[in-house]
């Protein structure tokens, strides 16, 4: 085992108690709110899209979880998930269309803003769910 490696660290669960500080990525019901809208509606596809696995006491990394709706969904198949996302926002490559040349502050300070509120979505039905998934983000080593 390589000694310079250190244990994995999982984010502390952010409190979110108003779901209007929240974006929601993908439709979800959430329990005491009922549906939340998003861009993406897989609510009655999601196995499928999924491939239609067995989650059932598997280990799963859900990479750029977004407001975790994959992710509390293979958790309800029954899977220990690893939820994993960009730490701030500030680790997207932006591809530099137009509003990013015309004024790259503001358009970096939306993205920044859309992931807060992106995480907030993710810790509010975390909470509402009961969910036991862990969040680990990528960090910028530089």
């Amino acid at each position: 085992m390589n000694s310079n490696l250190s244990p994995i660290q999982y984010a502390s669960p952010l409190t979110v108690n108003d779901p209007a500080q929240c974006y929601f990525y993908h439709q979800m019901d959430i329990p005491g709110i009922g549906l939340v809208k998003g861009d993406w509606d897989l609510r009655d596809s999601i196995n499928p899209y999924l491939g239609n696995y067995d989650f059932k006491d598997k280990r799963v990394l859900d990479v750029g979880a977004a407001s975790g709706f994959l992710t509390f969904s293979m958790e309800k198949q029954g899977a220990e998930v690893v939820s994993f996302d960009m730490a701030t926002g500030g680790q997207w490559d932006v591809v530099p269309r137009r509003e990013y040349r015309q004024n790259p502050d503001a358009f970096m300070a939306r993205l920044l803003e859309a992931n807060r509120r992106l995480k907030n979505g993710y810790w509010f039905t975390h909470a509402r769910l009961g969910s036991k998934a862990k969040h680990s983000m990528w960090r910028s080593l530089g």
